[in-house]
């Protein structure tokens, strides 16, 4: 039997162990003022995970800065007009933007 999305959201997983490593630049991810990559505010700014397949592992390291509008409105968003948003940001290219902020996370991190 194929379950439709919101039934296996219905049920009762334990939730994913997070491991500190990955629960400190979460934090600081979320506490740094990081501008959205489309459009460059920092109004409600929120992490979007890169992921190629939707059955891809979240790799918390693997995080884009992105406004609301842009992480799920219909315009240039990975979430409401995917195909816009991989023109704009090949998947390549999301994986550098990431990698860059993370480095940036690590070299705060270690002074």
């Amino acid at each position: 039997m194929i379950y439709s999305k919101a039934e296996q959201l219905k049920w009762n997983k334990p939730p994913k162990e997070i491991s500190k490593e990955d629960k400190a630049y979460l934090e600081w991810f979320a506490n740094t003022n990081l501008a959205c990559i489309v459009c460059n505010t920092l109004n409600g700014v929120q992490g979007h995970h890169i992921k190629e397949r939707s059955t891809d592992k979240k790799n918390h390291k693997q995080m884009l800065p992105l406004c609301l509008e842009h992480h799920t409105g219909n315009k240039i968003s990975p979430h409401g007009a995917k195909k816009q948003f991989f023109e704009m940001f090949p998947i390549e290219a999301q994986r550098t933007i990431a990698f860059i902020i993370y480095n940036q996370y690590l070299e705060e991190l270690n002074g």
